[in-house]
């Protein structure tokens, strides 16, 4: 599990006890929660907070339980567990191939807005009426407009979609040429979201990135403050 958190109740009255949880969200997305014992919890919140609240638990359960059978904390996903979870065989290895899985389907950008659309994702109610300009000429700029996407898992993505044509055509006809997508986007973790080489979002390590991507021409890094430190 991912994006874990460390919580306690405390027992009411004399012969109550502490109750211990954690929680995260596992490869493919989905929400747990556990008891764990009080040592669990102090050992795992040491980890957590000396590794910059990046941490994952590797745990085994009795299936539709809360109970743990086995439980280990690792600073980086295993190949084992990676293994597990093998990307679709039409995502490529190329990043510069534009390509990204979300969910069990590949796209390939540019692609057209249709695509989605035929694959169940729907206009947000203040995009859908949108029209975009035709280009004036051959050398001019593409129209576009960024709108957001929702699916039936009440998944959202941010899309820049443009107008290749010359004439004005509805936000539906329109092509994607961007996707945006941030961590902080709760809505997708591991196997839902991923890029070439099988990157998750949530798992993959900035490590694994300049491995299969190699050194960034430009880089940026911020220090910025939650309720829990300074990240």
């Amino acid at each position: 599990m991912e994006r874990l958190e460390f919580d306690y109740e405390r027992g009411i009255g004399d012969y109550g006890s502490d109750s211990y949880y954690l929680r995260g969200v596992d490869m493919t997305g989905e929400r747990h929660s556990f008891d764990i014992s009080e040592k669990s919890f102090e050992d795992g919140r040491g980890l957590w907070s000396e590794n910059d609240y990046n941490l994952f638990a590797k745990v085994t359960y009795l299936p539709h339980t809360s109970t743990l059978m086995t439980l280990e904390f690792m600073t980086e996903l295993d190949t084992a567990g990676a293994e597990l979870y093998p990307p679709s065989p039409e995502l490529p290895n190329d990043w510069e191939s534009f390509s990204i899985q979300i969910n069990d389907t590949v796209y390939t950008l540019p692609v057209p807005l249709a695509a989605f659309l035929d694959d169940g994702w729907v206009i947000s109610e203040e995009d859908a009426g949108l029209s975009l300009a035709g280009a004036v000429g051959p050398n001019a700029s593409y129209e576009w407009e960024w709108i957001s996407l929702t699916n039936d898992r009440e998944q959202v993505v941010s899309i820049c979609v443009f107008n290749t044509t010359e004439s004005t055509i509805s936000v539906a006809e329109s092509t994607v040429g961007g996707i945006h997508v941030i961590y902080g986007n709760y809505d997708f973790s591991g196997t839902e979201l991923r890029i070439p080489c099988g990157l998750m979002l949530g798992w993959s390590t900035r490590e694994d990135v300049l491995k299969l991507y190699g050194q960034p021409n430009d880089s940026f890094e911020a220090t910025y403050r939650t309720d829990t430190g300074a990240i």
